[in-house]
């Protein structure tokens, strides 16, 4: 199964212990059993390196520097905006 966790806090590298650590035991857990697992996540900084080898993930800009994706009121039309305008710009590693 093909599996795309979204999330706003994760790390950034390897050495970014504090970032979610539980996901990433979920996330080994889950490719241990055959899923092929995918991050969706905000980019926090200009260099991304996946915590783990072999995970792909996708680091999109969050063009809304008051706060973190997952703060965001989606119920205003800016908000909206500025998510979809994050898409274009991802990266993926």
């Amino acid at each position: 199964m093909r599996i795309c966790i979204a999330t706003s806090t994760f790390p950034a590298d390897p050495r970014d212990t504090l970032a979610s650590p539980f996901l990433l035991d979920t996330i080994e857990v889950l490719r241990r059993a055959g899923h092929e697992v995918t991050v969706l996540t905000q980019a926090r900084r200009d260099s991304h390196e996946a915590p783990l080898p072999g995970l792909e993930v996708i680091w999109f800009p969050w063009r809304r520097l008051e706060g973190r994706l997952a703060e965001t009121d989606f119920s205003s039309p800016s908000a909206v905006l500025a998510a979809v305008a994050s898409a274009p710009g991802a990266v993926r590693v």
